[in-house]
């Protein structure tokens, strides 16, 4: 029988494949806001795992990783911002 965090991390998309390629960052999940995971989710599909290979375990840093999902968050959403403004020009066109 599955566990919670099993059942919980199977919930949000994350399956063994995910875990298997990011550990460090499987095991500080419960930092993250449901939209931070699935931006985690892109960074280690996007080949981008090894920006978690180093990450403590759960509770030291804490801030520290809170603080950079936060700044990806912001990034994500400029970006996204950036596009929809590139978007709507290229429909004047």
């Amino acid at each position: 029988m599955a566990s919670a965090v099993t059942k919980k991390l199977l919930k949000l998309g994350i399956d063994g494949v995910f875990a298997a390629s990011a550990p460090n960052l499987q095991g500080n999940l419960h930092l993250l806001s449901a939209e931070q995971v699935e931006l985690a989710k892109v960074l280690v599909e996007m080949g981008q795992s090894h920006l978690f290979e180093h990450w403590a375990e759960p509770g030291v840093d804490d801030e520290e990783k809170k603080a950079f999902f936060d700044q990806v968050t912001r990034l994500n959403s400029s970006i996204q911002g950036v596009c929809h403004h590139i978007s709507k020009l290229l429909e004047n066109c």
